[in-house]
């Protein structure tokens, strides 16, 4: 068969990342594609890509780590300490949300108006920015995504032992 020969391109160079941490908005309508890094330094760095041309978009700077990115339409949501900045396609912080959380989030998922936000072991609910529950887990929480089972919002965790919890409020609704 034919051989393809590969080189490595540096296109930019950001600081360490957690997984969790890249978004892509969607390509807009003058075929401009924004990629969405986060670093463990606090800067989100946005990269455009038209043509072929590599730019930077914006930068945008917190105090803590960047632990997660979590993109809705043409809107980022990015987990910071015990935080949730939303940052719009232009760079401009449009929503906040700090949770009473004491771990760091490492793990969001959105739908509006739904947000599940969890650390380590905890996993929070917020429903319109108000806390509904808390949801501590057996075991490190790895990812966690939501859907609707039987007419409500149900959180999906993936845990550390290879097992998948549907969660219900503070408990669980199925293994």
């Amino acid at each position: 068969g034919k051989r393809m020969n590969l080189s490595r391109i540096d296109l930019s160079k950001v600081g360490a990342t957690q997984s969790n941490c890249l978004g892509l908005y969607p390509v807009s309508k003058k075929s401009l594609q924004r990629i969405l890094v986060g670093d463990e330094t606090g800067k989100v760095t946005c990269l455009a890509i038209r043509k072929g041309n590599l730019s930077t978009a914006f930068k945008f700077r917190e105090k803590k780590a960047i632990t997660g990115i979590q993109m809705f339409n043409d809107r980022a949501f990015v987990g910071t300490g015990n935080s949730v900045k939303g940052i719009n396609k232009k760079g401009k912080e449009f929503y906040s949300l700090t949770s009473s959380c004491t771990e760091q989030i490492q793990q969001i998922s959105l739908k509006v108006p739904h947000l599940f936000m969890a650390g380590k072991y905890l996993m929070y609910e917020y429903n319109d920015n108000e806390e509904k529950s808390v949801y501590s887990c057996q075991d490190r929480i790895q990812a966690i995504s939501q859907t609707e089972i039987d007419g409500g919002v149900k959180a999906i965790v993936g845990c550390k032992d290879r097992m998948l919890r549907i969660v219900e409020g503070e408990r669980d609704y199925c293994e």
